[in-house]
């Protein structure tokens, strides 16, 4: 169950505070100004992974949106144009919907990997650094310990070989 509300005052603050004791909804917060009232979530792991590449910004992010960089992080797919909304499905059995996508900051996606029961949320944040760019992921939704160690595993090693990629191509 949801219930999204949006957030303009501080006298609403309180009434939230009453339906999410009242209803055992969770109060998130978004980036807008709005309030989704979510269940519980038994899925609350989450992995981070993040990397420092010597390169400007622009010059790894059109890498990682392009063949060579998705096939390394995502996997084989046809798609010409990332936008808001798109569902996607990967040769290697992955699949889900981009919910987010700011070009040159970063892309946050629905993941359901086919071994998995449950589906989880990706994001793939890049910062500029004074023309050196770290990429940062944040995976969350994870259902258990082994999951979110796999996936932490994981994405550390994908970050390195998407920066060896880049910076020996």
């Amino acid at each position: 169950m949801f219930l999204i509300i949006h957030v303009g005052n501080s006298r609403k603050n309180f009434c939230i505070l009453i339906l999410a004791a009242e209803t055992n909804l969770v109060p998130i917060f978004t980036d807008h100004n709005i309030l989704i009232m979510s269940e519980p979530s038994v899925s609350n792991f989450q992995a981070d992974a993040r990397i420092l590449i010597d390169l400007p910004l622009r010059e790894v992010w059109n890498y990682l949106f392009s063949r060579q960089g998705l096939e390394i992080w995502l996997g084989t797919w046809n798609l010409d144009k990332w936008e808001t909304g798109i569902t996607f499905e990967t040769d290697q059995g992955l699949h889900g919907e981009v919910r987010v996508f700011s070009s040159y900051s970063h892309i946050r996606l629905t993941w359901k990997n086919r071994e998995w029961e449950n589906v989880s949320i990706f994001q793939m944040r890049t910062l500029d650094l004074h023309r050196r760019t770290e990429i940062r992921i944040h995976h969350e939704g994870l259902e258990s310990l082994v999951q979110k160690e796999a996936m932490e595993k994981h994405w550390q090693q994908i970050l390195e070989k998407l920066k060896a990629s880049i910076l020996y191509n």
